[in-house]
Parts: structure tokens; C-alpha cells; sequence
């Protein structure tokens, strides 16, 4: 064979191997995937789920998940001028509350026909669906993907409880008073020792609000005398000392901090803590639902946490891809696992580590009586 057909194979095989190569990389798809974790075991969690999707998925994507801070919530506003600026994450996790500020901008792709081609749609609670299709005005168009919600309640100490002489209160007077009676001086030196709430100043708004509703106020109407009372009973539980001093600036670490140290009898948190506590306390740590007053007032927050595509990513059946994972896939699976977080679909409730776990069940007391803020257009 000449030397000049030999070469000619030789180029030709070269340029097939590269046009390859190059069709190869152009299939890999690259997606950038954002996320905020409330502890380093969740974070260490949240990167085992994303290894198992780039092990597992069969659209050759990989994802690159990128950990940034909570922050108060700030995290959903710094992201939003991030994609404003054209940068950002093709997909995130996010908070309902956000999707107004998003949506108007344009920001969020609109998952709605996904959402209905897709077979697990139904597994998901109706209530839920409704909450996303509210949080962007749009009846019956999806804009974000349900990743996990949670009732808040009540976690408290029976032995605590047992020194201060009370039973678990069944009333939200019941309450006010299990906080002050918990506020004690266990040495005698005069300083207390334990306090009855680990109460949140920073991002405790839902707390507030409980507080509200439960004199009879309501966000109709937040200068009402009843509004302003209740602001006042939840203002008192610092005044009186039967909150840390550090109550006013306490964020969540904080708070956690002064309930597994010890220093307080209770605090106000969901389901996300729950792995925490136990692995802290054992049996000695328990929960109730956020009570009712005399007068029937009853009001619980319903905290959430979605998934979000931005209209931005090049690729968004590969992100709808990761998201059904993420929803009722083996990435949800996992999270319920290591949290006992999820989105209450079907497939988890109607497991065993669902129905016998306690705090599930509490969880669960405050679903019928839940609500969230009011989505503001802004």
C-alpha cells in the first residue's frame, strides 16, 4: 500500500476518532446544581444523593452540586441576583416564598407539561400541588418541583418536664405556662440554669405568627388589638426572662445549640431536627404539635422546600431528569432516610419507617391546621 493511502487512512481514522470524541462530550451533559444544608451531616448526605444520580441516570448527566450558606433565607435573594446577572445554577433546592420575585423576572421554567406527562404526579399530595401553583399565581401551572415540607411543633425534654411538675400542655395557655414553669434555677445560686424556650429572634417569623394567631390576631389585620397581644405574649417570653438573653439575634444553630446543651426545655423546629435529637438525647427528648388556645385559635407553619429550574439552563429535560429523582426517586428516598424529611408522597408514607416513627406523627397533627405566609408579588 503507498505511503500516501496509508497516511490518508491514518488522517481519515484520526478525524472519525476526534468527530468521537467530540460527539461524546457533547452528550456529557454538565448541569450546576445549587443547595443549602442545615448540617454538615446533611451536606455529607445531599453529595451521596447527587453521586448516586451521576452513578445511576441514564441521560449521561452529571451534576455539580455546589453548597452555599442558608443564611436567614438570604440564600434564595443572593441567588436571585446571581441568575439576574446571567449566572446561577441551572438548578437548585428553594423556598415557595421566593417564587413570585422569580417568576416575575422570568427566572423560573415553567415545569407544568412535564408535571402532567409525569407518572409519580399523583403521589404527590394535592395540598402541596396547590401551594406551588399559589406561590406563582398561576392556577394550575408548576414552576417548581416538591422536594420536602414539614410542620413545626414542639420539641421538649420529659425529664425537664418531670422536675417542673407538668404535663405535656394541650392549649396554647397550657404552653405559656409549661415555658414559664420550665424556667428555673436548678443549683440555688440565684441565676437561672434552664430556660423554658429556646426562643428564635433571627428567621423565627413563624413563630411570631403562631403566637398571633393563637390571641385571635391574623395577617387581615396585624394592628388589631388581638394582633398586637399576641405580639406582646411572644415578646414577654424574652421580657420575663424565661428565654436566653441571646434570644433577640438566636438563629437556628443558636437555638439548637441551648436545647442540646441543656440550657433550655423546649424549642420550636419540624422534622429535619429529629435524627439529631435522638442521636443527643435518646428517649429522654419527645414532641407536640403546636397547641390550639382555649379559644380554638390554632396555627402551624408549613415549611418547604422545592426544587427549582432556571428558565436560563440549556437543558431542562435533564434537569425534570434529576428533579424526579430528587421528588419521589431514590435521591427522596435517601433523604427520608438520613433526615426523615421528604414531601409526604404516597411511596413514603405507606412505609414502615413512616408510620412508626413519632415525630412523623406529630408532624403530621399539624398538617389540617397549617399554613404559610402570605406570597407576596414582589
Amino acid at each position: 500500500m503507498k505511503k500516501s493511502r496509508v497516511l490518508g487512512l491514518m488522517i481519515t481514522m484520526g478525524m472519525m476518532a476526534a468527530m468521537q470524541t467530540s460527539a461524546c462530550a457533547a452528550d456529557d451533559v454538565q448541569l450546576t446544581y445549587w443547595y443549602w444544608a442545615d448540617t454538615p451531616e446533611q451536606s455529607e448526605l445531599m453529595q451521596s444523593i447527587v453521586k448516586e444520580y451521576n452513578e445511576t441516570n441514564t441521560m449521561n448527566v452529571t451534576v455539580n452540586a455546589e453548597e452555599n450558606a442558608w443564611n436567614g433565607g438570604a440564600y434564595v435573594e443572593d441567588m436571585y441576583v446571581a441568575v439576574a446577572g446571567g449566572g446561577g445554577p441551572d438548578i437548585s433546592t428553594f423556598r415557595a416564598s421566593g417564587a413570585s420575585m422569580y417568576n416575575n423576572g422570568g427566572y423560573l421554567l415553567n415545569l407544568t407539561d412535564y408535571v402532567n406527562d409525569w407518572e409519580d404526579k399523583d403521589a404527590i399530595p394535592e395540598t402541596y400541588w396547590n401551594l406551588i401553583s399559589e406561590s406563582t399565581a398561576t392556577d394550575g401551572e408548576y414552576y417548581l418541583m416538591p422536594w420536602t415540607c414539614e410542620t413545626l411543633y414542639v420539641y421538649y425534654r420529659p425529664s425537664i418536664f418531670e422536675e417542673a411538675g407538668i404535663e405535656v400542655p394541650t392549649t396554647y395557655e397550657e404552653f405559656m405556662n409549661a415555658i414559664e414553669k420550665c424556667t428555673m434555677d436548678t443549683d440555688g445560686d440565684g441565676k437561672t440554669d434552664v430556660y423554658g424556650l429556646a426562643l428564635r429572634g433571627s428567621g423565627g417569623q413563624e413563630t411570631w405568627y403562631y403566637f398571633i394567631n393563637a390571641a385571635g390576631g391574623s395577617f387581615d389585620d396585624l394592628t388589631s388589638a388581638e394582633s398586637v397581644a399576641g405580639m406582646e405574649a411572644f415578646k414577654s417570653i424574652y421580657t420575663n426572662g424565661w428565654a436566653p438573653e441571646t434570644a433577640t439575634t438566636d438563629a437556628y444553630s443558636e437555638i439548637m445549640a441551648n436545647f442540646k446543651s441543656g440550657a433550655a426545655a423546649m424549642v420550636i423546629h419540624h422534622i429535619g431536627s429529629s435524627v439529631d435529637m435522638v442521636n443527643t438525647f435518646g428517649d429522654d427528648v419527645d414532641a407536640f404539635t403546636l397547641p390550639a388556645s382555649e379559644s380554638g385559635n390554632q396555627w402551624d407553619a408549613l415549611t418547604d422546600t422545592e426544587i427549582a429550574v432556571m428558565s436560563s439552563t440549556q437543558y431542562p429535560e435533564e434537569c425534570f431528569d434529576f428533579a424526579k429523582f430528587m421528588s419521589t426517586g431514590k435521591g427522596q428516598e435517601m433523604w427520608f432516610e438520613g433526615t426523615n424529611k421528604s414531601n409526604l408522597n404516597s411511596k413514603i408514607a405507606e412505609t414502615d419507617a413512616f408510620k412508626n416513627n413519632k415525630f412523623l406523627q406529630v408532624t403530621l397533627d399539624g398538617v389540617d391546621h397549617a399554613g404559610s405566609f402570605p406570597f407576596t408579588p414582589y
